[in-house]
């Protein structure tokens, strides 16, 4: 670390001048002197006014602290004003990027001078001193953006020598508004060939506070890529940052902020920054610098600049003193690799408990997903969970609060849907204030990482089709090898947790479960494997997994006869089956000859038919098994699923909690056994390679 690392307000910066020549060293007793002193009291220096702890300079003040030392004011014995650092902290490090960048001149980067050792041992680096202020304190002077014209000449000086940096095989790692600083007076407007950029070594440490607090690892985590995440840093990590940076600039706060390091580190990797404000073409800009994906992102600060407008007869900044290399237009436009036709279209706002149950339900998926447990485990908490939110009748509580949503909702979609402004026109965004970069509160993603994924998953389904017929063929009877494997294995286990009653058959309830689930996996791959390439049109799809279901409800019922079987039921875990919508609304009394005791039943060839086919009707069995869903399993998706069977029950009575086991043991069969994409493949693809599907 390079230069001064100030505090958030610059009157701190300068002691009084009785402390400056009174007050004794951080740490020290009135009686200690102050050369050689060491304190530990991180908000106060070592020094003070007058001390000569580097032979040949005198310290002034004290400038600011940083990650591995703290810097101060000072002048030499010929008059030349400097800065000193004093190194306390993982000395290896920071000598180590001091010396790659002894030789580097340029004018937006702070000169480095020397390194100097006193007689205490301690090493010093002495750089220049840069009188301005920081980028941090502009940024305080505007919490609503700042001027837009100030913004692209801060982004012009920075993208100057960040891009020096690169060319000469250095990446900052630590790039933050308290690293870059102006040689100007408070007051005057910033200009490009002003800026400094200071730190431009190999930072260890990350900020715990918004932007200059301190802790271990490798950058400041509200400028952090989230590759770093995963041991990589690459140049793309400061063009992260930069975009970042131009993002507080325009709007006066980060793209991502919480209470805690983890929290802002989840949402580098997880969330996509809010670009509503912000106009084109710093719209465009930001997103391709704040892509998830450092491949996707973009390439260089040159790229950068040249999307940016560019003042009248002005040369590119990112060039050494005078460049050669033309700029581009500003009317330069990027476009995703694929960019689906409704992505210019106004979001529609949503209904806020809805929202908030969507955000609850990510938050849990996310949770769920960092978990490190094995899948049995994980389907083991799973499966009991949902036991237990039918055993204790908690359903009864959200099937009485519904009526009530519905009204509310109602309500909501007449008088207040509208009345959330639509997004304008995206225009450029010129040197209006900043309180007019505003448009519109609903969120809008324009990401590349996003527009990549719908890329590779269009390829990876059309190379599925693509492959010969016989390969497809063996590739599905495979699967249903597998799903019947499954099918198998959890019913072994499923079954003994099903019988409500002592005297029933486990043997025979096993044999059954694991029947009906294998068909109803084999019924789900057969038709839906691929459907999503196959079909557009999502009607004839469930038409036909309707008569599957059909089927696989007479086959439940076949084989339930043929063993003797009366299901288990729990009358606790369902409605009577006079209480169903088709025996209520309908009329139709499907169990009127059905024999029954208090805890099985035998359920009818035509009630068996008619709960399966509803099921697989509801169910986006294509969705399920597509070979580029998120994950192989997919607990949380396995759960849904189970959750609709158990409501489906209100429209066609099926016994329970056997049918919500049934159901959802066929969407773990299919899952388990459907071809699925790994990460892997599917990075090939985005890069454009050909990959066996």
């Amino acid at each position: 670390m390079f230069c001064p690392t100030r505090p958030r307000k610059r009157q701190k910066m300068k002691p009084s001048p009785q402390a400056d020549a009174d007050s004794p060293a951080a740490g020290a007793t009135p009686d200690e002197g102050s050369r050689g002193s060491r304190g530990r009291d991180r908000g106060r220096f070592l020094y003070r006014t007058g001390d000569t702890p580097l032979d040949g300079y005198t310290i002034k003040r004290g400038v600011g602290h940083g990650g591995f030392g703290e810097v101060y004011f000072a002048t030499s014995d010929a008059g030349k004003e400097v800065a000193l650092k004093l190194i306390r902290r993982n000395l290896d490090v920071e000598l180590r990027g001091v010396r790659q960048c002894l030789n580097l001149k340029h004018a937006n980067l702070i000169s480095l001078y020397d390194i100097r050792t006193d007689a205490a041992g301690d090493e010093w680096v002495v750089m220049e001193f840069v009188a301005g202020d920081s980028l941090e304190d502009a940024i305080d002077r505007h919490p609503n953006g700042m001027p837009v014209e100030d913004a692209l000449a801060w982004f012009r000086g920075i993208a100057a020598g960040v891009g020096h940096l690169h060319r000469s095989g250095i990446v900052h790692r630590d790039l933050k508004p308290g690293n870059l600083f102006l040689e100007r007076t408070v007051g005057e407007a910033p200009r490009a060939e002003d800026v400094r950029i200071g730190d431009y070594g190999l930072s260890k440490f990350i900020s715990t506070s918004r932007r200059s607090g301190q802790t271990e690892s490798v950058g400041t985590v509200h400028y952090m890529a989230p590759e770093i995440a995963g041991g990589r840093y690459g140049r793309e990590i400061d063009t992260y940052a930069l975009g970042v940076i131009l993002y507080e600039m325009l709007t006066g706060r980060t793209p991502f902020e919480g209470e805690s390091v983890g929290e802002v580190l989840m949402k580098h990797l997880t969330a996509e920054p809010d670009l509503s404000r912000i106009g084109e073409p710093y719209r465009t800009v930001i997103a391709r610098a704040l892509t998830k994906d450092p491949e996707a992102r973009v390439k260089s600060v040159d790229e950068m600049l040249a999307l940016l407008p560019q003042p009248a007869g002005a040369t590119d900044t990112s060039a050494e003193g005078a460049s050669d290399t033309p700029v581009a237009p500003t009317s330069a436009v990027w476009s995703p690799v694929s960019r689906p036709p409704h992505t210019d279209l106004p979001t529609p706002p949503r209904e806020p408990l809805w929202q908030g149950l969507v955000e609850l339900i990510d938050g849990a998926r996310t949770r769920w997903a960092a978990w490190q447990a094995p899948p049995l485990m994980k389907g083991l908490v799973l499966f009991g969970s949902v036991m237990a939110f039918f055993i204790s009748q908690a359903w009864v509580l959200v099937i009485s609060l519904l009526p009530f949503y519905f009204g509310y909702y109602i309500v909501w979609a007449i008088f207040f849907q509208h009345t959330t402004t639509a997004p304008t026109a995206t225009g450029a965004l010129t040197s209006q204030a900043p309180t007019e970069l505003y448009s519109s509160p609903v969120t809008e993603k324009p990401n590349a990482k996003r527009a990549r994924q719908v890329e590779w998953r269009t390829v990876a389904r059309k190379q599925r089709l693509e492959k010969p017929a016989k390969a497809r063929a063996r590739s599905l009877v495979g699967s249903m090898i597998v799903a019947a494997l499954v099918a198998s294995v959890f019913a072994v286990f499923a079954a003994p947790m099903l019988i409500t009653d002592q005297s029933a058959d486990t043997t025979a309830l096993g044999v059954w479960l694991a029947a009906v689930a294998t068909l109803g996996a084999w019924a789900v791959l057969l038709i839906n494997t691929d459907a999503v390439a196959r079909f557009e049109d999502r009607l004839p799809l469930r038409g036909m997994n309707t008569l599957a279901g059909v089927g696989v409800g007479f086959a439940a019922f076949a084989l339930a006869t043929l063993l003797g079987l009366e299901l288990p039921r729990s009358p606790d875990a369902t409605i009577h089956p006079n209480d169903a919508l088709v025996r209520q609304v309908a009329g139709v009394d499907l169990y009127q000859s059905a024999e029954r005791n208090g805890r099985t039943i035998a359920v009818p060839a035509a009630a068996s038919m008619a709960y399966f086919a509803i099921v697989f009707f509801t169910m986006r069995w294509w969705n399920t098994i597509d070979v580029v869903r998120g994950s192989r399993i997919g607990f949380f998706s396995i759960a849904v699923i189970a959750v609709f069977a158990w409501m489906l029950t209100l429209v066609s009575y099926y016994p329970q909690p056997v049918g919500v086991a049934t159901i959802a043991l066929v969407a773990l069969s299919a899952k388990a056994a459907s071809p699925w994409l790994p990460p892997t493949k599917r990075e090939a693809i985005a890069r454009g390679e050909t990959v066996t599907v």
